[in-house]
């Protein structure tokens, strides 16, 4: 008898037969798929076109498995295998050289006494594997009696940093924050940053006055995103 005849049966006051057996049948039903075998070694979710966005188990190599997000143009954004996490979502300052250092803790900034960029006015360094085009950005410039000029740089591994906040200049310490979009000519190729290695620099120099060091506090870690 189906389940559809078996609501035409005479109606049982208490149900409890026919909710009986239909827990039973849900269990068998349950057990019976549990049984089944894995299909496959890969499961991808693709969006309304077809263009694959998540990878699970067996990634695209044919050789790791883990699995890979992908952003809507198909490019590789994020992957995690037994090999390890790669294209981190957060920039975390790699190389701190500092001429001098004020503060400690949260408060930690590196100074300069440089009076032109590059060589010991760069702050802050850090490289991440981009997952799209912009990057949001936080600091406080600190003159220290004088006047700070200060710049953010940014460029694809092996490329020539390119300028993409500034050339500021502060005579007080000074919050700024923004968002920059990484441009092309940052790039070795293309238009799309996704899934490069990218390097991030933040650079400071003493413009004016007589002050021993002028020094960049950041106030948030950067952070890449779309």
């Amino acid at each position: 008898m189906s389940d559809r005849d078996r609501y035409h049966e005479p109606y049982d006051e208490t149900g409890t037969a026919w909710l009986a057996e239909q827990l039973r049948a849900l269990q068998q039903r349950v057990a019976d798929l549990e049984g089944q075998p894995m299909v496959g070694s890969q499961m991808v979710v693709q969006d309304p076109n077809g263009v694959a966005r998540i990878r699970l188990g067996l990634l695209a190599d044919g050789v790791a498995y883990g699995f890979e997000i992908y952003n809507k143009n198909g490019t590789l954004i994020q992957r995690v295998s037994e090999d390890g996490q790669t294209l981190p979502r957060y920039i975390v300052p790699m190389n701190v050289m500092p001429a001098f250092l004020s503060g400690g803790g949260p408060g930690f900034r590196p100074g300069t006494n440089q009076s032109t960029f590059g060589g010991l006015a760069r702050l802050w360094q850090g490289q991440f594997h981009s997952i799209g085009d912009k990057v949001d950005w936080s600091l406080q410039a600190y003159a220290n009696g004088g006047t700070i000029e200060w710049r953010v740089l940014v460029n694809e591994v092996g490329q020539a940093p390119v300028v993409v906040v500034g050339p500021n200049s502060d005579s007080v310490n000074t919050d700024h924050s923004g968002t920059f979009t990484i441009p092309e000519a940052a790039l070795a190729s293309g238009t799309d940053p996704a899934g490069r290695l990218m390097e991030l620099t933040y650079e400071a120099r003493i413009a004016g006055g007589s002050p021993t060091t002028v020094d960049l506090l950041l106030l948030d870690a950067p952070v890449n995103h779309t």
